[in-house]
C-alpha cells in the first residue's frame, strides 16, 4: 500500500515537473530565439526529457542533482517574471493586515503546508563530507533561509500583481 501511494505521489510530482519546465522554457525559447510564434510546447517538453534522461538512468541517486538544478533555475526564472509583473503592474490597495479571523482561516493550509517540507532539511547532514555541529548549522539554517525567502518572495510579488483578485 505505501508503494503504492509513493508511485502516485511521484507520478504527480513528475507531471507538476513536466509542466512547469513545458510552460517556462517554451516561453525562453520563444523569447530568446525572437521567434514570431510560439515553438511546439511537446517538442521543448520532449527536448527536456531527452536531455535528463540520462541523469534518471544513473545507478545512484547522486547523478539526480542535475535535475535539481534544473528544477530551480526553472522555479528562479518564474520567481523572477512574477516580481517583474509585479513591479510593471499598476499600483493597488494593498491589505496588509486583516481584521477577519476567516481570513487567517482560510490562509491557514497555505501555512501548514509551507512546513511539510521540513523533512528534506534533515538529510542535508548526511550530504556533508566529515560534518561538524557548526557545518551543519550552517548547512541547515541556509537551506531554510534560502526557502523562506523564496517563499516570501513568490507570497509578495503574487499578492502584488493579484491583489484585487484575491480575497
Amino acid at each position: 500500500f505505501i508503494s503504492f501511494i509513493l508511485g502516485l505521489f511521484l507520478l504527480f510530482v513528475i507531471t507538476g515537473y513536466m509542466v512547469l519546465a513545458q510552460d517556462i522554457w517554451t516561453a525562453l525559447v520563444a523569447i530568446g530565439g525572437r521567434l514570431q510564434t510560439p515553438p511546439n510546447e511537446h517538442l521543448v517538453l520532449v527536448v527536456i526529457v531527452v536531455l535528463i534522461a540520462p541523469f534518471l538512468v544513473q545507478r545512484t541517486l547522486h547523478a539526480l542533482r542535475y535535475n535539481c538544478y534544473i528544477g530551480f533555475s526553472s522555479v528562479s526564472i518564474l520567481c523572477i517574471a512574477l516580481v517583474h509583473h509585479a513591479w510593471m503592474g499598476s499600483p493597488s490597495t494593498i491589505l496588509w493586515w486583516s481584521t477577519d479571523f476567516e481570513d487567517v482561516l482560510i490562509a491557514f493550509p497555505i501555512i501548514t503546508l509551507s512546513f511539510l517540507s521540513i523533512f528534506n532539511v534533515l538529510p542535508i547532514q548526511n550530504a556533508l563530507v566529515k560534518p561538524t555541529r557548526p557545518r551543519m548549522l550552517i548547512a541547515i539554517d541556509g537551506a531554510m533561509l534560502s526557502c523562506f525567502l523564496l517563499t516570501l518572495i513568490f507570497g509578495m510579488a503574487g499578492y502584488i500583481y493579484a491583489a484585487e483578485l484575491t480575497d
